[in-house]
């Protein structure tokens, strides 16, 4: 019952993982870590394994209440953004499809949905193994 992030210096990348189940309140303390980390208004390249994620608290209703916060990060993003979701269940799946669908009408930010963790690692630009990236990556820990 927990999301991990780790950044990779270089190339400036965040990775996200996810076990057990997932709720609003770790994606509200994993924002406001990134918005520390990171800076108010920036968005990272990114890959988000969800294949460990079980369930989830989160509902359409949980993301709609945030999506005007969500569509002002999109419209002054800077710089293109790459994010990558891996996912291997029916569930997974529908989770990233949503996250795509509030995503699609901003021009910046490319989300595509990966079911092998080294292709989507290699699709942000970090070369090798995606899971011995992973597996090397220094985790820290939000729990719920």
């Amino acid at each position: 019952m927990s999301v991990q992030y780790s950044f990779l210096a270089e190339p400036h990348v965040v990775l996200i993982r996810y076990f057990g189940r997932s709720t609003q309140r770790q994606q509200d303390k994993l924002r406001k870590v990134i918005i520390r980390d990171f800076g108010k208004g920036q968005m990272l390249d990114s890959v988000s394994d969800l294949t460990q994620l079980t369930s989830t608290t989160l509902t359409s209703l949980d993301r709609v209440a945030r999506i005007k916060d969500f569509n002002s990060l999109l419209a002054n993003l800077k710089h293109p953004v790459k994010h990558a979701l891996v996912a291997n269940t029916p569930m997974t799946i529908g989770i990233c499809r949503m996250y795509m669908g509030y995503a699609a009408g901003a021009p910046k930010l490319d989300m595509r949905l990966f079911s092998d963790l080294s292709a989507a690692t290699s699709w942000v630009g970090l070369p090798g193994d995606g899971q011995a990236i992973f597996d090397q990556a220094d985790w820290t820990e939000i729990a719920d």
